[in-house]
């Protein structure tokens, strides 16, 4: 997400320090403020401890995504060597770029419906600023096995798209992006809205501020009107930190 987080205006950090309170730019104000500080929250726990059964089913699962991809000829070579590590990578995920505005709606429910169930630790790792990769191997380790089965056939999905491209989708632009997380706060109950303003305003943030933050920041694009979420999808998802472009 960092590369979402340096689409926000310098004008918002002036904002930030001018102390403005009405209602407009507070929700922008603190947008910006939270996405500083979860850039520099501390990083997750180690990842090696206390995983759940369910990590040796995600691994199969990615195996047999890998064998079944290996052995399709209709795919272009380079696609059919991609590893499991390859798969659960960012480059892989930066080609939702090429799903259309239902597909990113669909990668973006899943992605946020994913965050509500890793602990902290792992929260906090997709926290990490630039140079840290959202680490959806490690996510996996931690989902239920429905969940892991709707990652695979997405994952699928995405390599199909890599294999047969459709350019031309819409991605938001800088300006859009800024607006569509600027909102979110305002959307959010009084109590939660007042727990954002804290958090932004008192960093670091401890793990479970962060990943509590994080959740409500991906529930909010995930509710965004279809045609204006697909776009915005687009945009954060192809910029992920590690993504190499193709």
């Amino acid at each position: 997400m960092s590369a979402l987080f340096r689409r926000l205006r310098p004008d918002m950090r002036l904002k930030l320090a001018g102390g403005e309170r009405s209602n407009g730019p507070e929700c922008t104000e603190t947008t910006f403020a939270l996405f500083v500080s979860l850039r520099r929250s501390p990083s997750g726990a180690s990842l090696a401890h206390a995983q759940s059964a369910d990590a040796s089913y995600s691994g199969r699962a990615l195996e047999r995504l890998v064998q079944r991809l290996r052995a399709d000829q209709t795919l272009p070579v380079s696609l059919r060597r991609l590893t499991a590590a390859d798969l659960v990578g960012p480059t892989n995920s930066s080609y939702v770029r090429f799903f259309d505005d239902s597909g990113a709606s669909e990668f973006v429910h899943l992605m946020a419906g994913t965050l509500h169930q890793v602990p902290d630790s792992v929260c906090g790792r997709f926290l990490q600023g630039a140079g840290h990769r959202p680490d959806l191997g490690a996510m996996l380790a931690y989902v239920d096995s429905s969940t892991t089965d709707r990652w695979v056939a997405m994952l699928e999905r995405l390599v199909r798209a890599r294999a047969r491209p459709t350019p031309g989708r819409r991605v938001a632009t800088d300006p859009e992006v800024q607006a569509a997380y600027a909102a979110i706060p305002g959307r959010l109950s009084v109590a939660d809205r007042q727990r954002m303003i804290w958090i932004a305003r008192n960093p670091p943030p401890t793990q479970q501020d962060a990943c509590w933050a994080m959740r409500v920041m991906m529930d909010g694009m995930a509710q965004l009107p279809l045609a204006e979420r697909g776009p915005v999808v687009r945009a954060t998802f192809s910029q992920m930190p590690g993504a190499r472009r193709k």
